[in-house]
């Protein structure tokens, strides 16, 4: 009898190694832009597109109503404005073709329900009960409608429409004669002596005092309200002051102790920008190196804060 032939383990084949993970459209697309230093809102800016759209492409996750020529263009516009080659990211996109043959297989199949459809007619023409009985309520109600008086024959119209008609006539007699006691102003009785009565009966130097007197004017009320408008610039004068001075194209975002946006946009060569706000401040500044920074108008040294190209610090107190 023949032996089967043993393999030693030495003499086992390798096992082949792991296939590296499929790289997609989006993840190059990722790393082109970091590589350039751009930041989402700058492209948003550019290209007039939101940020949003800018990050489900790069997360791949592309809008089925849109189709495939909308994310191959927008690709490319991108790797334009990043300066790259659109080749590699849009070799890996789906094309039109594939877009164009799922829409006519769906049309197909959309064609072959409704053939099936009108292939069994005699269930269409079944109707239910219910159906029958909404059919009949609406018939009889064609027929009350037709054969009813019509309104203007209706008895208690008429009282009805008189009585509306008076009410404007009421209300305008009673707009139209105002209250007596309104219009005339009442005084308090005042007690008048016959010697203030008759100023001849007095002496010279009474008689100043009552002219002084009846004369005097009445103090008038102090207004407040500038104080509380010095108050106010006093407050927004105290906020603290960053000035961002740019002398290449940059974008900034500034947000709040809240993680709110306070200010977020892009300066170009020669254009600033004052933010005051209550700390703490969360700066991001893209492509530092173009930019200038003063906060309460002493310069802010940007290069300790810096990573590649974006500059991250906290202003606080």
């Amino acid at each position: 009898m023949s032996e089967t032939p043993k393999l030693d383990e030495g003499s086992m084949p390798p096992s082949p190694p792991d296939a590296p993970e499929a790289v997609t459209a989006g993840q190059l697309l990722r790393a082109a832009r970091i590589k350039a230093g751009v930041h989402l809102a700058v492209l948003s800016v550019n290209l007039k597109v939101s940020v949003r759209q800018l990050e489900a492409l790069e997360a791949d996750e592309y809008d089925p109503a849109k189709g495939p020529v909308f994310v191959r263009a927008l690709t490319a516009s991108v790797c334009r404005q990043l300066q790259t080659d659109p080749a590699p990211m849009l070799a890996l996109l789906p094309k039109a073709s594939d877009h164009v043959k799922a829409s006519h297989l769906l049309v197909k199949s959309s064609l072959s329900d409704m053939s099936l459809n009108v292939s069994h007619p005699a269930s269409a023409r079944v109707l239910s009960p219910q159906a029958l009985w909404v059919a009949a309520v609406m018939l009889v109600l064609t027929v009350a409608l037709i054969w009813l008086p019509g309104p203007s024959q209706w008895p208690w119209v008429g009282p009805l429409t008189d009585w509306f008609k008076s009410r404007p006539a009421e209300q305008s007699k009673v707009v139209s004669e105002p209250d007596a006691s309104l219009s005339a102003p009442v005084f308090p009785p005042t007690d008048v002596s016959p010697q203030a009565s008759d100023p001849a009966g007095l002496p010279p130097a009474q008689l100043g005092v009552a002219v002084v007197t009846t004369a005097a004017p009445s103090p008038q009320p102090v207004s407040a309200a500038p104080v509380v408008s010095s108050t106010a610039t006093n407050v927004t004068s105290a906020l603290p002051e960053l000035v961002f001075s740019a002398s290449d194209m940059t974008w900034i975002e500034v947000r709040g102790g809240q993680n709110q946006v306070i200010w977020s946009g892009v300066l170009q060569a020669g254009e600033s920008k004052s933010v005051k706000n209550a700390l703490p401040m969360n700066v991001t500044v893209g492509r530092a190196h173009g930019v200038t920074v003063k906060y309460r108008g002493e310069p802010f040294d940007l290069k300790p804060h810096t990573k590649v190209t974006v500059a991250r610090f906290e202003v606080k107190e």
